[in-house]
C-alpha cells in the first residue's frame, strides 16, 4: 500500500502558527531585554540630544531651517542605526556564544518568527531616538516641525532593514569583537558616507551611488518630507523603497540565520 498522502496545510493554518510562534518568541525576548531596557533608552535619548546640539554649533552655526532639518532627521535615524545595528548584531554573537541556538533549534518554531520576534522585541528600545531629535530642533530653536502621522509608518519601515541587517552581521560571525568592529565601521559609513546630515548634492560621486543602495538615505528623506508635511510622490519613493528593503532584508536575516554554530 502506498504510503498516506500528508495533506497541506491551509494558508490560515500556517499564519495562525507563525501569530502563536510570534506572541510566545516576542514575550520571550522583551523578558530578555527588561534587564538593560533603560541603557538602551537613555542612549537612544542622549546621542541624538547631544548630536542636535553639537553639529548645530559647528563654525559659525548651523541655525537655519534647512541645516536644522537635516540634523534633526540624520541625528534620529543615526541613532536607530547605531542601536539597531550594533545592539542587535552583538546579542545575537552572545546567544551564538552561550549554545543558546540549540533551544531555539529545539522548539516548533520556525526561523521568520524567531527573525521577526527578535527585531520586533527592539524596535521599542530605539524608537526614542527619532523623537528626541525632531523635539530636540523644536524646542532649542523655535523651529516648528509636524508630528505627521506618517511617521508611525515610516520610523519601523526604517527600522526594520537596519535591525535585520544586524541580525545578519550577528549570524554570519563568530567572534563579538570581530562583530563590534564591523558594527561601529558600519555607522561610521552611515554617518559620513550616506545623505543623513549631509545632502545628496554634497557628497563625492562615489558615495552618491552607494546611498541609492542604503535604507538610510531613504529613511532619512521621508522622515523630513514628514516633519515638514511635504508628502509627495519623492515621499511614496521613499515608503515604497523602504517597504522592499524590510521585507528583503527579513527574508536575508530569514536565510542567514542558522541554528548551529560552525
Amino acid at each position: 500500500l502506498a504510503p498516506a498522502r500528508v495533506p497541506r496545510r491551509t494558508l490560515g493554518s500556517r499564519l495562525a502558527t507563525f501569530g502563536t510562534s510570534f506572541k510566545y518568541l516576542w514575550f520571550e525576548h522583551m523578558l530578555i531585554v527588561r534587564t538593560s531596557w533603560h541603557v538602551h533608552i537613555v542612549f537612544g535619548i542622549f546621542m541624538p540630544l547631544t548630536m542636535v546640539f553639537g553639529f548645530s554649533r559647528i563654525g559659525s552655526g548651523l541655525t537655519d531651517q534647512s541645516s536644522l532639518l537635516y540634523i534633526a532627521s540624520g541625528s534620529g535615524v543615526f541613532s536607530i542605526a547605531a542601536l539597531g545595528t550594533t545592539a542587535i548584531a552583538q546579542r545575537i554573537g552572545a546567544i551564538k556564544a552561550e549554545g543558546s541556538m540549540m533551544y531555539y533549534a529545539s522548539l516548533p518554531i520556525s526561523k521568520v518568527a524567531f527573525v521577526t520576534a527578535f527585531v520586533a522585541a527592539r524596535l521599542l528600545l530605539i524608537a526614542p531616538g527619532l523623537v528626541t531629535s525632531l523635539l530636540a530642533v523644536e524646542v532649542l530653536y523655535d523651529i516648528e516641525l509636524t508630528l505627521s502621522p506618517t511617521l508611525l509608518f515610516v520610523y519601523p519601515l526604517t527600522a526594520l532593514p537596519l535591525a535585520a541587517l544586524g541580525l545578519v552581521i550577528g549570524s554570519l560571525i563568530n567572534k563579538i569583537e570581530l562583530i563590534s568592529i564591523v558594527t561601529y565601521m558600519l555607522n561610521f559609513l552611515l554617518l559620513l558616507g550616506a545623505p543623513l546630515l549631509i545632502p545628496l548634492e554634497s557628497l563625492p560621486i562615489v558615495l552618491r551611488v552607494i546611498s541609492y543602495v542604503m535604507p538610510t538615505s531613504y529613511g532619512a528623506d521621508a522622515i523630513r518630507h514628514s516633519v515638514t508635511g511635504d508628502i509627495d510622490g519623492t515621499f511614496a519613493l521613499d515608503v515604497a523603497v523602504l517597504a522592499v528593503a524590510s521585507v528583503a532584508s527579513l527574508w536575508i536575516a530569514d536565510r542567514a540565520l542558522r541554528w548551529r554554530a560552525s
